[in-house]
């Protein structure tokens, strides 16, 4: 009789560790094994989040070697001016400098250099300007979103250091907002 008790304890051990099993009807049962968690968004669903920038971008020109008050253009290079207005709609708080680059058209992306010109406040500037120390990956410094509101109606000259004939379409990416076209003048 023990036997027995012992062999049917088995058997229905062994059911119970079976992998799940549906059947005709739809019934399946339950198995021990974990449930796969669900995969991450992929890239396409994160890039359609709305961001909080609105970008404008005002000015694209190459500078020419020996151009007063510009950075150094030096044999090989080019030296692109990237003009840009900005207005930020997110939620209140300590908001992150917005990283700048420019991608061109083989997907390569520039950061900008460390030169920053415009209309805007100091807070805006060493603001702004703490981003391009991403490149050393330091964080960029953060400024509460009541002082970035005073920065909208300024515009800011980005400078990126891009090879002599870059490979098009160039593109201006700030922050998570969505790439805009560049042409150059």
């Amino acid at each position: 009789m023990k036997l027995k008790f012992v062999f049917a304890t088995l058997i229905f051990i062994g059911f119970s560790l079976a992998p799940s099993v549906s059947s005709a009807q739809g019934t399946e049962r339950q198995t021990s094994q974990p449930t796969p968690t669900p995969p991450p968004p992929s890239a396409v669903e994160a890039q359609q989040k709305k961001s909080p920038w609105l970008v404008e971008v005002t000015l694209v020109e190459k500078i020419k070697p020996g151009t007063e008050n510009e950075p150094r253009v030096n044999p090989g290079e080019t030296v692109l001016k990237v003009g840009i207005k900005f207005q930020y709609s997110g939620p209140d708080g300590d908001i992150p400098a917005p990283v700048a680059k420019v991608t061109d058209g083989s997907g390569k992306e520039y950061i900008m250099l460390g030169n920053l010109q415009g209309t805007g406040g100091f807070a805006c500037f060493e603001w702004l300007m703490s981003a391009s120390h991403a490149v050393f990956n330091e964080k960029p410094k953060s400024l509460a979103s009541s002082t970035i509101a005073k920065c909208k109606d300024a515009v800011f000259y980005y400078y990126f250091l891009l090879p002599e004939n870059p490979k098009e379409p160039l593109a201006l990416v700030f922050g998570d907002a969505k790439p805009l076209p560049l042409v150059v003048k």
